[in-house]
């Protein structure tokens, strides 16, 4: 149970008893658990336990988790001391905590105040103890920290070279923990050197892999930076609804602090919109939640935010009380980097004449001081950005040569920092990638053409079966049709000859009472036996067909003369009350063909078209050559095939649901020996069916100039 006090977070009424309590597990589990307020409350009870005992191992686990649950409050500098005295102890004493661990949170600390020379220290000595003992992870965990500090003063190339050694190595060693933090990383690079194309696509690398890991956090982080991404492309629509998802994450995880976070983006969006008010709201609620969790210097930071949007709406004394009040959290912490860039927040008001503050001195003095600054900590991106408000300074008080002198340095820092180095590292860095890819995927070619190999010889094995039994079965269907249609004919024509006698003897003798009745049933009979003797026509003419499609050879052939060959004998079997017309838009029209094919082709749908197209119908061949196609249609009117049916009616035995009853005649292998004529010449057929316009097939050879 924890309550709130002036001084930080007390602990009441908690039953523990340090003699028997494993200390250094139990205050990991806590951290682990992000338990920071019971660490910060508990820890300096434990350490007045350990000194009194003499227990100097737990006494410096109990300051090291204490100072790291600091860290999580922005409470630097209490962090620093206590990190301090742990190593001090560590050197001298025999403990169970870890140097480089330590040397690497001293960094973090430095970096949070804006000491980056010390950080950088910090963070080469974790990088030098995790390299003798061979810690890989380590050193990756260092690369990374130490890519993020050059990315927060301005060495972009640099940062860029150490994100890339982190990511190696855990590519190296399979490892994939913090893979894609790493990405993000590469991807904040671009985003800050202009390339958002390839931000982008970082961002979108790293999010798949959270999304597969199911880690809400992490999914909310890129889609944090992606919306960054649409910010800088003036797209702000798409970057608003970028942060909202982001913020949706993370409500899911319960992360106030990353919540906080993503209302500063949203804040900066409408800021950079100049809309005031509406950044106001945002930066206020982020504030409000850095209060709840103890957060001063993040309270702060957001307090100067505020003070921004009132300075730009031109509240000059509200925007002051703003910055004092974050100016004395930044004093308090000795946070030098964050101090400065709240004084030139001042320093811009005392340079404005009708803003109640106006001090040129002091205001110059103010920008002296931070360029001090940042040249001694080596931070080239906030001496860029002090240099531009230089430059604006002195060109608002008409001294044009001091202006011109800070806007070249402002300019050649901007190069430097977005410019030909950090192009040289990006190339050199997208070169090592195209390279690794290049070997993996030759590495994967190999090993799937091996496997290809192996694969191609089994299927051949297969296919050659296959083969083999398929010309078996071939010749077995075919004499198994011929063997049915000779036993079967032979009975039909004893059948259709018996047939006829009865006809005959009923139509000659007055004897017979019911001779109507009985020739109705003969005429039943042999539409019966007709139809029997047409399906086995057509078993034949199927299998026949099956047969000589392979023997089929293309050549060059004019289209033309062979379909007015074919159209010729087919008008003497047609129906004389159905109208027939023929039109050659291009008498000249040529394909890579066989002439044996087109022609059956032609008759088959023609005879279709007669069969199924009442009388009086107009049966309509054109040939065309339209898009390398030389075209033969068959179109004929007052006939119609339903959606449901034309899908089916290239299936063999298939017939319109409407032609079904006996008279129609046809087994519905028409069209199916079409489609198979039309496969083994390479052409392809249409069908178009409507009831105004009827029904039309098309027949597309490719047209050839042979």
């Amino acid at each position: 149970m924890t309550k709130e006090s002036a001084r930080g977070i007390e602990v009441e009424n908690l039953p523990i008893s340090f003699e028997s309590l494993e200390i250094p597990a139990y205050l990991k589990t806590l951290f682990e658990k992000s338990e920071y307020n019971t660490i910060i409350g508990l820890a300096p009870k434990i350490i007045e336990h350990c000194t009194e005992s003499g227990n100097v191992n737990n006494g410096c686990y109990s300051m090291y988790y204490y100072a790291l649950s600091l860290i999580q409050h922005s409470e630097y500098v209490q962090a620093k001391k206590l990190l301090l005295t742990v190593l001090d102890i560590a050197l001298q004493e025999n403990t169970d905590i870890r140097l480089p661990s330590l040397y690497n949170y001293l960094g973090i600390i430095e970096r949070n105040l804006s000491n980056f020379s010390s950080a950088r220290d910090w963070y080469e000595k974790a990088l030098e103890s995790y390299r003798k003992n061979d810690d890989i992870m380590g050193q990756a965990r260092i690369y990374n920290n130490l890519g993020m500090l050059g990315m927060g003063f301005g060495t972009f190339s640099q940062a860029l070279h150490d994100f890339t050694e982190s990511l190696n190595l855990r590519k190296k060693h399979n490892a994939t923990t913090n893979i894609s933090a790493v990405l993000n990383n590469i991807g904040l690079i671009y985003l800050n050197t202009g390339r958002l194309f390839d931000a982008i696509e970082y961002f979108t690398q790293s999010l798949q892999i959270e999304r597969e890991k199911e880690d809400n956090n992490g999914i909310a982080i890129c889609l944090l930076n992606i919306g960054s991404v649409y910010e800088s492309l003036k797209d702000f629509d798409q970057a608003l609804e970028y942060y909202r998802q982001s913020m949706l994450f993370r409500s899911k995880t319960g992360n106030i602090n990353g919540s906080a976070h993503c209302l500063s983006h949203i804040g900066n969006l409408f800021f950079i919109q100049n809309m005031y008010e509406d950044a106001q709201l945002y930066f206020t609620e982020a504030r409000d939640i850095k209060k709840n969790v103890g957060d001063k210097t993040g309270e702060a930071n957001y307090n100067r935010m505020i003070g921004e949007c009132f300075s730009c709406e031109g509240k000059y004394s509200v925007a002051m009380q703003f910055f004092d009040i974050a100016e004395s959290v930044y004093r308090e912490s000795n946070n030098e980097g964050e101090l400065h860039n709240l004084l030139i927040c001042k320093a811009k008001l005392y340079a404005k004449s009708d803003s109640g503050f106006y001090n040129f001195i002091k205001a110059e003095s103010i920008y002296d001081d931070a360029l001090t600054f940042a040249s001694d900590n080596g931070d080239e991106k906030m001496e860029m950005n002090i240099r531009k408000s230089l430059a604006d300074f002195y060109e608002l008080h008409n001294d044009q040569a001091k202006s011109l002198f800070n806007f070249k340095k402002f300019h050649g820092l901007s190069e430097k920092i977005q410019g030909k180095d950090v192009l040289a590292k990006i190339l050199t860095f997208e070169a090592e990638r195209k390279i690794e890819r290049i070997r993996k995927e030759h590495e994967s070619t190999i090993e799937k053409n091996r496997v290809l190999e192996h694969l191609v010889t089994e299927r051949t094995s297969q296919l050659n079966a296959l083969i083999i039994k398929e010309s078996n079965f071939r010749h077995i269907h075919e004499a198994f049709v011929r063997h049915i249609s000779h036993e079967f004919r032979t009975p039909l024509t004893a059948l259709t000859l018996g047939i006829s006698v009865i006809e005959r003897i009923v139509s000659e003798s007055d004897e017979f009472s019911q001779s109507d009745q009985i020739l109705a049933y003969c005429r039943a009979m042999n539409t019966a036996a007709n139809s029997l003797r047409t399906i086995l026509d057509s078993a034949q003419t199927l299998t026949h067909t099956q047969a000589s499609i392979i023997d089929l050879k293309l050549s060059g052939v004019a289209v033309a003369p062979i379909v007015l060959e074919c159209t010729t004998y087919w008008k003497t079997m047609s129906n004389p009350k159905q109208k027939f017309d023929i039109r050659i838009n291009d008498a000249e029209a040529r394909s890579i063909s066989n002439a044996i094919a087109i022609e059956n082709i032609v008759r088959l749908l023609l005879e279709n078209a007669r069969m199924y197209s009442p009388e009086h119908a107009t049966i309509t061949l054109t040939i065309s050559t339209i898009d390398k196609n030389c075209e033969i249609s068959v179109h004929n009117t007052h006939s119609f095939i339903p959606s449901g049916d034309k899908e089916h009616i290239f299936d063999v035995f298939y017939r319109g649901s409407q032609y079904r009853e006996l008279k129609h005649g046809g087994l519905g292998i028409g069209l199916t020996l079409c489609t198979l004529y039309s496969l083994s010449i390479g052409a392809v057929i249409e069908c178009i069916s409507s009831v105004q316009e009827g029904t039309e097939f098309i027949l597309k050879l490719p047209a050839s100039e042979f």
